[in-house]
């Protein structure tokens, strides 16, 4: 994902897509609490990632894990991105 999520409201659209707006709110709603202990454990998920985790030049694998945790956080990004701003 290159452009972020557009917000209609505070919800990505993405959650609206194909669906009755006004029911797709009330189930985000109702599922804040769950979508905010998400948005938590992203955000440790991602503390404890880069501790850590500072490249070992005379590993000649270095450039390799640098890779793999630079696409992790892309991951976590991009999922914290579908997560509603309430």
């Amino acid at each position: 994902m290159d452009k972020p999520e557009k917000i209609e409201g505070r919800f990505p659209v993405r959650w609206l897509k194909d669906r009755d707006p006004e029911e797709a709110k009330a189930e985000l709603l109702a599922a804040r609490p769950a979508l905010e202990a998400l948005r938590t454990i992203i955000e440790e998920k991602r503390i404890h990632a880069s501790h850590g985790n500072q490249p070992d030049f005379l590993d000649a694998g270095w450039p390799y894990k640098a890779a793999d945790i630079n696409g992790y956080f892309r991951a976590l990004d991009d999922i914290e991105k579908l997560i509603p701003k309430y």
